[in-house]
């Protein structure tokens, strides 16, 4: 009996293997068929570079397979070992220019190298909260590299030569180069990597992710340019898609065009504009999309984990409208539904703008415990932007006398220079109250006329703000007591 099933078991193993081997052969000419279907690029014979420069599609995928997804696309940002050295080249051969992950900033492992680091790991490693271990990312879980060190450059130089020389990958994609926004003592090092990079791979795609205080001075050796999350993006506190505040749509746009833009216009890069949604927001996505071809960038959106391909994303509109400014006082303004710190009912209270994260409402939400909350759910702070901020409190009646407190918020400390100011209708002169200069107290108190007036004005000159913040205006709390 047990002689029997061992064959008959044998037999079965024997007859699954067949039926396995067929099922992967018919894959694997299905994969092939799917493969050959797609059309070759009519400009694959061209150098890497510059079919890169005439690009008019890109996507980033970070996970495997999907080649035929991925050749309608003119480039693709790929992720190894989950896109293997056989489809990177697949996807070569019809034209895609693929352009390889590396991380320049962080290390994915933590390494030993020479053990002279902290924690006895490698050198490159930062300790700035010197806990004797290696700075980490809260949120990725890597580790901070310092691109000062020669040996981390040269580990990173070695590695960008084993994907393009070895993997097959037409170019690199330079990932985590904001570290020297965190570390401001590695940019010489960053600038330097960019610079090895380049003379290592001298016919190599070279795309930096970020970097948006390097690229003046790197735009000459890259390629391509990339800005994640230009307008739609994932919130990892809510877990949640969704578009940039007004603050941040706005912030977003003026980084492309007083940083980035100026420096294309002299060395042209490709800009390739990358924003996180589902494939079901279809509004968000267009909303995306008109933005950034407003600015003549290459639009995608994917997953936040890059670990799927979109086939059928919008085609943008370009207009300047979808330029226009998204922090407007209007869009801002705050209604009060109940009295709260002497305020009645019905009053508005509409800011300047609002720095990123922020909204004015927490000023006069009495509800808000300031102690257990960030920073920007227990305050309103205006944009750092240049303009004058100012704060105006427009009361559902008028009124006569009063007494307002400003509680300033305690990081950076009162405003130096600023003025309060009242008016009775929307078309009447804002009459001064009181000009404060050079003010020191945490809480400011400022008597209101007895003439009749209806709006509160609190005005400040563009660096009238605290010593540390010149340019901002940040309020944690206002009030409106009786005289």
């Amino acid at each position: 009996m047990a002689r029997t099933t061992s064959i008959w078991i044998i037999a079965l193993t024997l007859t699954l293997a067949s039926w396995a081997a067929a099922d992967s052969t018919v894959a694997q000419s299905a994969k092939a068929s799917a493969v050959a279907a797609i059309e070759p690029k009519a400009n694959r014979d061209q150098p890497a570079r510059q079919r890169f420069r005439d690009a008019r599609s890109f996507y980033a995928y970070y996970g495997g397979g999907k080649v035929s997804e991925l050749g309608r696309y003119d480039i693709a940002v790929l992720h190894t070992p989950m896109m293997a050295s056989a489809d990177v080249r697949r996807l070569s051969d019809l034209g895609v220019v693929t352009v390889g992950y590396i991380s320049i900033g962080e290390s994915s492992r933590l390494l030993d190298g020479d053990r002279s680091g902290p924690g006895g790991k490698a050198s490159w490693y930062f300790d700035q909260d010197g806990n004797g271990e290696p700075d980490q990312n809260a949120i990725w879980k890597s580790w901070y590299a310092n691109t000062n060190d020669p040996a981390w450059r040269a580990n990173r130089v070695a590695e960008a030569k084993r994907l393009v020389e070895e993997y097959g990958f037409d170019g690199i994609f330079l990932d985590v180069l904001n570290v020297s926004e965190i570390y401001p003592e590695s940019r010489p090092g960053m600038l330097q990597m960019i610079r090895d990079l380049r003379e290592a791979l001298p016919e190599a795609v070279i795309v930096m992710n970020q970097g948006f205080d390097l690229v003046a001075e790197s735009a000459p050796l890259v390629d391509g340019f990339m800005m994640e999350s230009f307008t739609a993006t994932y919130d990892f506190e809510t877990k949640q898609y969704r578009l940039h505040d007004p603050a941040s749509l706005d912030f977003a746009l003026r980084r492309a065009t007083t940083i980035l833009n100026p420096a294309i216009e002299k060395t042209p890069l490709r800009v390739l504009v990358l924003d996180y949604a589902t494939p079901a927001d279809r509004e968000s996505l267009q909303f995306a999309a008109n933005r950034a071809a407003s600015l003549g960038y290459l639009f995608s959106a994917s997953n936040i984990m890059l670990d799927d391909v979109y086939v059928d994303l919008p085609v943008g509109e370009a207009n300047a409208k979808w330029l226009e400014r998204q922090m407007t006082p209007e869009k801002l303004a705050y209604k009060m539904t109940d009295a709260a710190n002497g305020f009645p009912a019905g009053t508005v209270v509409t800011p300047s703008s609002c720095f990123i994260g922020y909204q004015v409402k927490p000023v006069v939400d009495p509800s808000t415990d300031r102690s257990h909350c960030s920073w920007s759910d227990a305050a309103w702070a205006s944009a750092e932007d240049g303009e004058e901020p100012w704060l105006e409190i427009d009361l559902p009646e008028s009124r006569q006398s009063g007494l307002l407190l400003i509680n300033w918020h305690d990081a950076a400390g009162p405003s130096r220079n600023f003025q309060v100011q009242v008016r009775e209708h929307d078309d009447a002169s804002w009459q001064q109250v009181e000009s404060t200069v050079d003010a020191a107290a945490q809480i400011s108190r400022h008597t209101l006329p007895n003439a009749k007036f209806r709006q509160i004005r609190i005005a400040q000159p563009a660096d009238g703000g605290s010593n540390d913040r010149p340019g901002l205006m940040w309020i944690a709390r206002i009030e409106l007591l009786e005289p």
